[in-house]
């Protein structure tokens, strides 16, 4: 088994660039605790939410944290362009042209369901961030 730096160290070994904001923050629901505990007959733990949300890239999500490790992989083995499928107002569409922006890559997006719809919304942000 591994110890908690021999873990620390080996993922310190990957090439990997900062584009998230971390650690994200651990916000409390004490309302939410209070209301099971209304509706239970058992003690409820303190609940917290891990906020995602925040981690800055592109209006947040957990793929930043993947992307810190892709992005250095594709830029080294020599790719410049991200092609991703992916269906109208996708949230990983979004973050991956975030991701792809910070790395210098261009970025074509193929959405599903998205003929004659507005530019609004995850799309917007998606042509913000220069997805073709």
């Amino acid at each position: 088994m591994l110890t908690r730096e021999e873990l620390t160290a080996r993922i310190d070994a990957f090439p990997r660039v900062d584009i998230a904001h971390t650690p994200t923050p651990l916000d409390e629901m004490p309302g939410l605790r209070e209301q099971l505990s209304d509706e239970c007959d058992t003690e409820i733990p303190r609940i917290f939410v891990k906020r995602e949300d925040m981690t800055g890239l592109a209006f947040g999500g957990n793929k930043a944290r993947h992307y810190e490790f892709e992005m250095p992989h594709v830029v080294n083995e020599g790719y410049d362009t991200l092609i991703n499928i992916m269906d109208y107002h996708s949230n990983n569409a979004r973050m991956t042209a975030a991701a792809a922006n910070k790395a210098g890559l261009r970025y074509v997006l193929i959405l599903k369901n998205a003929a004659h719809r507005k530019v609004q919304g995850n799309l917007l942000v998606d042509k913000l961030l220069g997805a073709e």
